[in-house]
């Protein structure tokens, strides 16, 4: 089958004068000869068809067939009998080596290549005409400088090699045997020698792979020339480590990962919209992924900001995780370019290189009519760059005015662009809101918020929260004397709070300590009897709250949280919790019954010990 399939191919893609030379290597399936007959009577004088007597290994064959080629004095290209090739694929992978005589090999991307792999290594299993061609059509639109790029050895499932370095090294080392290592050898050989090799990112070739051998005889063979290889050459396997680890073909194997993807998907792909800096945005997102991967999609797509670059766009599959950095915006988009189904899901764009940006995006990735939108309501972005709503004293006022300008802290300014008031913001955001089709909040707090900058997406808001997790802490008993501030506390989450009532706290003459469970912003110092934990483990909160003798929580967060794992965790312990009337915390307080809302604004810090001392002596005073 795989012969007759590929000589199929060669009659109709070799698109360059050549002539093949066939080599039976004393195969034991009695079709072969006939097969092999019939495709040469096709084209009588351009192909030559050699049978052994005796079965010589893969190694045999090839210098059987490069001892011939040789007397023809070009250039060869080794194919494999269980490879695809699709349309004009001769001219592509030759090109490099006619254009440079140092080049001695070049080898194209495949499905089954070791390193040269899309998506990754053994990943496709079912290689189709369709597929190949696929991909393969999506490798011929890289640009012309993004074509070929150094690799350490070339790849012998399909590989061009230069004449002039055939003649200079000569045929592969029998001391291979059947087969595996051999190519590595030669390619370690021609670039001693001065020679180059090249991966040409513009070449798909389908690779069945491991057709010769059996599982175990592969391994074997693998490992038996992986000792010549290192023996011979100390340094290749290091080389080929880094060279895998950079990740030069990362752009490249991206775009064509996406073909592929595109190809086998029955779904619209998933695309989400997420940010590099963690948090409970990034920890919904992956579980997002983790679930569409196990729902039967072949990979999921990600576009991350707050990195490194401006965009960094990631593949992910059960096996693998790719990622390669993108510089604009109208490259993000071409680079997507294969996906024609699509959902998008906004997670978070905070930390967005330019912020504008993130509903420009989201538009342009789902501009086609059949490409939906989704939005998740981790933040408060869309209503505003200060994405916890808070002002420039650090406090939340409500939802912003459209008149009020944004500030330029949560909202630089580059060349050639003016400040923005936030109707001007949101403006950027509206068609983002009126293209969604869905809008999922985790509270009715930040619901309603969103509905009061942008009342057309009340209809189509939806209230879910988050799923809590198996391991929420267990009961920790009442009559401990500190009070514990669970989470990572920055200025949203209240460390102004925090460091106010401590000194409070030593005015007054208290002496009741604070723990932060948790980390405590860099910017801000808590001194002794105080302290900070340092980060944590969920399942060890109950140990901590006693290890550190806690009576009463507090979540001192000045901003309308969207959810809040911290203020669930800390009531699972079953020791009494403040918050402030915001958002979600105050909601998950108000269900619960040890859970207390003060009545007092974050920056009255009387009234905050005031009702910390009520609720330490009777937690039913705590909100009176």
């Amino acid at each position: 089958g795989n012969v007759a399939q590929l000589l199929e191919r060669l009659e109709t893609t070799v698109d360059i004068p050549h002539h093949i030379l066939l080599v039976d290597d004393a195969s034991d399936d009695p079709a072969i000869p006939g097969i092999l007959e019939a495709f040469a009577a096709k084209a009588a004088g351009r192909i030559t068809i050699e049978t052994l007597r005796t079965n010589q290994g893969f190694v045999g064959a090839v210098n059987h067939g490069l001892r011939i080629a040789r007397e023809l004095g070009e250039h060869v290209i080794l194919i494999n009998s269980d490879t695809l090739p699709p349309a004009n694929w001769a001219s592509r992978l030759i090109a490099p080596i006619v254009a440079d005589p140092n080049v001695a090999s070049v080898t194209p991307v495949s499905n089954t290549a070791e390193i040269a792999s899309i998506p990754a290594q053994g990943v496709i299993s079912d290689v189709t005409p369709e597929l190949v061609d696929k991909i393969d059509a999506t490798a011929c639109r890289i640009g012309q400088r993004y074509r070929t790029i150094p690799i350490p050895t070339g790849i012998g499932f399909a590989m061009a090699m230069n004449r002039r370095f055939l003649d200079l090294i000569g045929d592969f080392d029998p001391a291979f045997g059947r087969g595996y290592g051999e190519e590595v050898d030669w390619c370690q050989k021609a670039r001693d020698a001065g020679g180059e090799h090249l991966l040409a990112t513009s070449v798909f070739i389908g690779h069945q792979g491991g057709t010769s051998f059996g599982l175990e005889e592969k391994r074997a063979r693998v490992a038996a020339a992986g000792q010549i290889i290192t023996a011979r050459y100390p340094a290749y396997d290091g080389e080929v480590r880094k060279w895998a680890e950079a990740a030069p073909h990362a752009v490249q194997r991206t775009v064509l990962s996406l073909a592929w993807l595109d190809e086998v998907s029955d779904a619209p792909v998933p695309i989400f919209l997420g940010h590099t800096l963690g948090g409970g945005a990034a920890l919904s997102l992956s579980r997002e992924i983790s679930g569409a991967l196990e729902s039967g999609a072949p990979a999921v797509v990600v576009v991350r900001v707050g990195g490194n670059a401006a965009w960094q766009l990631e593949i992910i599959g059960a096996t693998f995780h790719h990622r390669c950095r993108v510089g604009d915006l109208d490259m993000l988009e071409g680079l997507l370019a294969p996906l024609r189904t699509r959902n998008v899901v906004y997670s978070c764009g905070v930390g967005a290189r330019n912020p504008r940006d993130v509903p420009a995006a989201l538009l342009r990735l789902s501009h086609e009519s059949e490409h939906n939108l989704e939005l998740r309501l981790h933040d408060f972005f869309a209503v505003s760059p200060s994405y916890c709503l808070l002002d420039h004293n650090g406090r939340y006022p409500g939802v912003p005015d459209g008149a009020a300008p944004c500030a330029k802290s949560h909202l630089p300014t580059a060349a050639g662009q003016a400040e923005m008031t936030h109707r001007q913001w949101r403006a950027l955001w509206t068609p983002v809101i009126e293209k969604a089709g869905e809008v999922i909040a985790y509270s009715a707090s930040s619901a309603a918020i969103l509905s009061e900058a942008y009342p057309n997406a009340t209809a189509k808001t939806r209230v879910f929260p988050h799923d809590l997790p198996d391991d929420l802490p267990g009961p920790v008993a009442a009559g401990g004397s500190a009070l514990g501030v669970l989470g990572a506390i920055n200025q949203a989450k209240g460390a102004d709070v925090i460091i106010d009532l401590a000194r409070h706290l030593r005015h007054q003459g208290s002496p009741m300590r604070i723990v932060v469970v948790g980390d405590l912003d860099p910017n801000y110092r808590l001194s002794p009897p105080h302290r900070v934990t340092g980060r944590y483990e969920r399942s060890e909160i109950d140990r901590l709250a006693r290890k550190h003798d806690i009576g009463l929580w507090l979540i001192p967060s000045v901003w309308p949280e969207t959810f809040s794992f911290a203020t669930r965790e800390a009531l699972a312990t079953g020791l009494p919790v403040l918050t402030f009337n915001l958002g979600a915390q105050a909601e998950a307080a108000t269900a619960a019954p040890n859970g207390h809302v003060l009545k007092s604004p974050p920056d009255d810090t009387a009234a905050l010990a005031e009702a910390i001392e009520a609720c330490i002596s009777s937690p039913e005073r705590a909100t009176s």
